[in-house]
């Protein structure tokens, strides 16, 4: 009866939410936001939070009347007790009745998706942009924030409350008695073999030493417990177990692992333990109270405890030392070589929301409060409290997790003088904060990782010994988000499948079934649930993943704001200049004299005006080469400008590129080759990398802004015949500190190298791509490493295609990394005499420049002043020609004042933003209608044979449209093409019409046209 009762009341809950979604808030909100507010007094914030029994309550928390003060804001709050707090939530949003902010929200993806639909959350994109710095740069700067926070359609309906820890990420752990180990003159376990050996000598050899075979070799409990199962740590040595969804990804395809033949083979193993007495025979009907109570026996009886936390089985404080005895065990190597850890990071569920209720001065008011808890002072007092209460800014000489010198210092909380407890007068983090592994790694480290108040650090350690092990590749991404009319379904099917594996799981390792006999029926039984993904084979079971949300998930994929800012600068220049411009060579070996440097007649503003004639926007300058020379005056090494006769070795061409730069609006980039021919320490990795650093940083400091830092992967043996490992996560680091707004490409997360430097330009080139295209050993393998000319005139078609469905539909990460198609205006990439008759035509350029900013890339043209220290006049007069051209085709667009209309089109992307000249606005039709069409009548019978389209800046979503025209009463094709995204030039024999129309037959969840533009060439 109760249970009738319950799903009835569900229903009602529904309905009424229904109702007051659609109800009059909005008008209330607006009614709201119109009166008058006096910027005197604070903003009211209503507040719906639970109220830990360990904190001072909210109204008179001390951190409340601290935000309160620096925010300018009055909290109303309104609290339960954190046990009923979730089930008051709901009848709060199912009554319609709830505050303006609601923290601690615990809101699944599929339910931020269901009330920011309905109107109950307000989308907060537009207040992060404008009022919520620190949470705009974690989106940029946190991997994995995005994918988390950001809805199917676009919107960020409730913020994370981002927590990282290590210990967090590798929870899956076992922890191993070694003063047993020492007393039974054993090594700690590396395979499951060994492990197998010394719980075998665990049972057999009286560790204890109290004369009983009282020794339970492994526990651990079924009912929950973080990391507990007897699988959680066992099965990663066969095949990767996260022991929630099951889900990992082999080979490119999502799969279930407990329908795999791996998985199958770490149950025999399972099975093997138990059996023999190894393993407790009540890991599957104990709670974790029993594990507890064996594991503080007087005399010690546990070998191993497979749990997260060791304070799940003992106290861990100097009163209680037996947990001293135990440590982790380091993942095992299974029988066929694999040997992983579980891992688990991400954004996790909404946990702060503004509602409808908001009023825009609340709106605002509480964007600021969640990111001033986003900020690093904000956390930390959430998290620890106020200075000298519950952290401290750290003693000299304290070192932090990582040996730095430490930041904070953690303050042990005083005992009260009467032995009551004391409440805390901070947040316990509540609602929503950024803390990251940097915040907790800066504390100081306690100096005895086993002693009192070190808990947090002998975690960190332990979860340093499953780092080398994490393989994130093969982990199924669990910041998903799932329709809200899939959420029942996939819940119900989630758990009938993991209700049935670990019910198979206690039966085939007790040996209530029999794992060879009963294996298939098993197998079978995946279908029987109706799980109808799940698909049998002979070699298992595959859980393929839905294509629809695929395809939606590579629709939201977005770039940085650095990454659009060279996208839409579109066309720019390299200037390769060095030593070789003087030896009238391509590469230089690192041996020539700084005196062969001498361009007497240098002149930068003369390379700028070359490049802006050309309609260039950017340059890059390659301030050092593979040969080692630096043109800058660089502290670290002698073989620099600054020992050459060119101006008595006092000149700067960095600086006087960079400064002509400035002056002209050109924007200034530098090369920086990694391989260097000529510094004694290449091949010596860490002291390389420590030199390249150092220039590194000088040229980040020294002259100005920098929009792009470029890489080549070039790597080859030092003078010292040693070959380099480049530390390009340092380098990145450096970079993003510096020059935050500086992209990183080709060796880089931000910009892609094309694959060749012929200039060769993809049919489709996608900017969403797999996120294995950044591993930059595959770019460096594919790298020039040694001076051939014929390198520069090939290409690779087998990468032709980087990003269609068939390539990301089993990807597990998907990143926006645009392409660069980089070439040279003459055969080669530094100035020789012998080329000044090679210049490339015209045609060939504008046949490049079509490919490239015309096909959703950039085009990157390399000039190479000559001795003099010029722009070759022969390569000046064909980039006069190329600016021309494409001023004169592109300069008057003859849809301006055209008429549009659309087969369809969703409220607020209507069909005349195509037309408006506005990079953030676009017609779009309803969510999920792939295919559509806009129709532009000219007004005139016109001419025209370019047609420039472009899509919403922050999406790439077409896959193949048509172009047709209307003659007299036929609609006949004009141009037919596939991708989009930043810009497609559309080039065709000229025809005559009033009206043309685009197609739209392919696209992903549904199209974003920005931007159509007609022309007509000279």
């Amino acid at each position: 009866m109760k249970k009738r009762a319950f799903i009835g009341l569900s229903v009602l809950l529904v309905l009424s939410l229904l109702l007051s979604a659609c109800g009059g808030s909005k008008q209330e909100q607006n009614d709201a936001g119109a009166a008058a507010s006096d910027p005197s007094k604070p903003v009211e914030l209503s507040v719906f939070a639970p109220q830990q029994a360990g904190i001072e309550n909210m109204d008179v928390n001390k951190f409340s009347k601290y935000i309160e003060d620096k925010l300018g804001i009055k909290f109303n709050w309104s609290t339960v007790p954190d046990a009923g707090f979730s089930d008051k939530k709901l009848l709060l949003l199912a009554s319609g009745d709830y505050p303006a902010v609601i923290m601690n929200a615990g809101i699944s993806k599929a339910d931020q998706i269901k009330y920011g639909q309905q109107g109950a959350f307000i989308p907060l994109n537009d207040l992060i942009d404008q009022y919520a710095p620190n949470i705009k740069k974690a989106m940029e700067d946190v991997s994995y924030l995005k994918q988390g926070m950001v809805a199917p359609d676009g919107k960020i309906y409730a913020l994370p409350k981002l927590n990282e820890c290590l210990h967090c990420t590798y929870g899956q752990r076992m922890w191993i008695n070694t003063s047993w180990l020492e007393k039974l003159g054993l090594s700690m376990p590396t395979t499951t073999d060994e492990f197998y050996n010394v719980l075998k000598a665990f049972k057999e050899k009286d560790p204890n030493g109290n004369g009983k075979a009282d020794e339970i070799p492994f526990t651990t409990s079924s009912d929950g417990v973080w990391g507990g199962g007897v699988d959680s740590f066992l099965l990663n040595a066969f095949i990767y177990d996260n022991t929630s969804d099951y889900l990992s990804v082999k080979d490119g395809q999502v799969i279930y692992s407990p329908a795999q033949p791996e998985w199958k083979e770490g149950l025999k193993y399972l099975r093997k333990l138990f059996e023999e007495g190894l393993m407790d025979k009540a890991v599957f009907t104990q709670n974790n109270d029993a594990v507890k109570q064996l594991a503080n026996k007087p005399d010690a009886a546990v070998g191993t405890v497979g749990y997260a936390l060791l304070s799940s089985a003992f106290s861990v404080d100097d009163s209680n030392p037996r947990h001293k005895d135990y440590d982790v065990v380091p993942p095992l190597k299974g029988p066929n070589g694999v040997q992983m850890t579980g891992y688990s990071i991400g954004a996790g569920d909404g946990s702060f929301v503004i509602t409808n209720k908001a009023t825009k001065e609340e709106q605002v008011a509480a964007i600021k409060l969640a990111d001033y808890l986003w900020s690093e002072e904000g956390t930390v007092m959430t998290s620890w409290g106020f200075e000298g209460e519950g952290w401290k800014k750290a003693d000299s000489g304290k070192l932090d997790y990582n040996g730095k010198p430490a930041k904070y210092e953690v303050v042990p909380k005083a005992p009260s003088a009467n032995g009551e407890t004391t409440l805390d007068n901070f947040w316990w983090q509540l609602g929503t904060m950024q803390m990251l592994n940097s915040i907790r790694e800066s504390f100081a480290a306690p100096s005895d990782p086993l002693g009192n108040g070190a808990y947090e650090y002998r975690l960190w350690l332990a979860a340093k010994k499953y780092e080398p092990f994490a393989k994130p590749e093969v982990v199924y991404p669990a910041d998903t988000f799932i329709d809200p009319a899939d959420a029942m379904t996939v819940a119900q099917m989630q758990k009938s499948l993991t209700d049935y594996v670990k019910s198979s799981l206690a039966q085939f390792v007790t040996g209530n079934k029999d794992i060879d006999k009963d294996w298939d029926s098993y197998i079978a039984g995946f279908n029987g649930l109706g799980i109808h993904t799940c698909n049998q084979n002979q070699d298992g079971g595959h859980f393929m993943m839905v294509t629809t949300e695929r395809i939606r998930y590579a629709a939201q994929v977005q770039p940085t704001e650095r990454q659009l800012a060279v996208q839409e600068m579109e066309f720019y220049a390299f200037i390769h200049f060095t030593v070789n411009t003087f030896t009238d060579r391509e590469w230089g070996d690192g041996k020539e004299d700084p005196a062969i440097f001498n361009p007497a007649e240098l002149d930068a503003g003369q390379w700028v005006a070359a490049i802006k004639s050309a309609g260039m926007k950017g340059l890059i300058l390659t301030c050092k080469h593979h040969d080692g020379f630096c043109l800058w005056p660089s502290r670290y090494t002698e073989h620099s400008v600054k020992n050459s006769p060119w101006k008595d070795g006092q000149g700067d061409v960095v600086r006087e590129v960079s400064e002509a730069c400035r002056r002209e609006g050109i924007r200034f980039g530098i090369y920086l080759s990694p391989w260097d021919r000529h510094e004694p320490t290449y091949g010596d990795s860490p002291a390389y990398n420590e030199y390249f650093t150092h220039q590194l940083r000088e040229l980040l400091t020294g002259y100005g802004d920098v929009f792009c830092v470029w890489f080549d992967g070039a790597c080859g043996e030092g003078p010292n015949g040693k070959r380099q490992e480049y530390d390009w996560d340092a380098y990145y680091a450096l970079i993003r500190e510096l020059q935050p707004e500086a992209a990183i490409s080709v060796c880089g997360p931000d910009i892609r190298w094309c694959g060749n430097e012929a200039g060769h330009c993809r049919e489709s080139e996608w900017s969403v791509v797999p996120a294995s295209l950044r591993d930059n050993e595959k770019i460096q393998a594919k790298s020039q490493q040694e001076d051939d000319p014929a390198f520069a005139r090939s290409y690779r078609s087998e990468d032709e295609d980087l990003g269609s469905r068939a390539v990301i539909e089993h990807e597990q990460e998907l990143v926006w990394y645009p392409a660069e198609v980089n070439t040279s205006i003459r055969p080669g990439w530094f100035y020789h005499a012998s080329e000044d008759d090679k210049v490339k035509s015209l045609d060939e350029l504008m046949n490049v420049y079509y490919g490239s900013v015309g096909g959703n890339a950039t085009f990157l043209l390399n000039l190479p002043p000559d001795p003099r220290g010029l722009i070759h006049e022969r390569d000046v007069q064909r980039l006069q020609e190329l600016g021309d051209r494409i001023r004169g085709t592109f300069g008057t667009n003859l849809a301006s004042g055209a008429a549009v209309e659309a087969s369809v089109q969703a409220e607020g992307h209507q069909a005349e933003q195509v037309l408006d000249g506005q990079p953030d606005t676009y017609w779009a039709p309803p969510e999920g209608t792939e295919q559509a069409s806009l129709t532009l009548d000219l007004q005139r019978e016109t001419a025209f044979d370019h047609v420039v389209l472009q899509e919403y800046r922050y999406s790439q979503r077409v896959e193949r449209f048509e172009l047709e025209y209307l003659d007299g009463d036929t609609w006949k094709s004009a141009y037919t093409g596939t991708v989009i995204g930043h810009k497609r030039i559309c080039r065709f024999p000229a025809v005559k019409s009033r009206y043309i129309r685009l197609q739209i037959l392919e696209s992903r969840w549904y199209p974003q046209i920005s931007s159509i533009r007609l022309y007509l060439q000279p």
